[in-house]
């Protein structure tokens, strides 16, 4: 279902960065109007891109959906999305904060790898991986927003406290298990993984 209110989990998730902010330690640029035009021009505006990238909204397996001219929906697959990343450089992480952003669009046990050439059997986040950005965060099923919002509370935290992606997310994995709401014997915690490229 795509029924949730997109412009109040930003304002969520500006809030729980908004310390991070304050303190100079985070400088966020948001893109209100995400079509695949405006993602280029918002990155071409900056010298060498930017050095994360965090897409919060809906997805389905290899595709992010954004917004064409008119504001309809645009589903954008993992191939356009990697070559407008490919204009940062420097980028460094990418968070997928979307349905399925790690999961292969198809059954690996019915794919012809041969005849696919494997392709069919990447995610979203491989694809970025492979191709723009040492370090992507992607979902592997449905992530409810309230846990989303814990998740990234924390793994931004880590991160700028110093921590390595995967001890950021081990920090995050552990705060979402062990909150009272969202976590305990429920599996959402494991929901997030990260993918590490063959650079440091």
């Amino acid at each position: 279902s795509l029924a949730f209110d997109i412009y109040e989990e930003k304002r969520s998730l500006l809030a729980e960065l908004k310390p991070l902010v304050e303190a100079g330690l985070l400088c966020v640029d948001v893109e209100d109007r995400p079509t695949l035009e405006n993602l280029r021009r918002r990155i071409g505006s900056q010298r060498r891109g930017f050095h994360l990238f965090h897409y919060l909204g809906h997805a389905l397996p290899d595709l992010l959906i954004l917004e064409d001219e008119q504001a309809r929906r645009e589903d954008q697959s993992a191939t356009r999305l990697t070559e407008i990343l490919q204009l940062c450089p420097d980028l460094r992480l990418a968070v997928f904060a979307g349905c399925e952003t790690a999961r292969a669009e198809g059954d690996p046990i019915a794919i012809d790898a041969e005849e696919s050439k494997g392709h069919s059997l990447l995610s979203l986040s491989d694809r970025c991986v492979q191709d723009c950005c040492p370090a992507v965060v992607g979902m592997q099923a449905v992530l409810p927003f309230r846990m989303e919002r814990l998740f990234t509370r924390f793994f931004y935290q880590g991160i700028v406290s110093g921590y390595s992606v995967a001890g950021a997310m081990r920090l995050a994995r552990g705060a979402t298990r062990g909150d009272r709401h969202v976590g305990g014997d429920l599996l959402g915690w494991s929901v997030a993984v990260v993918f590490v490229g063959g650079s440091e």
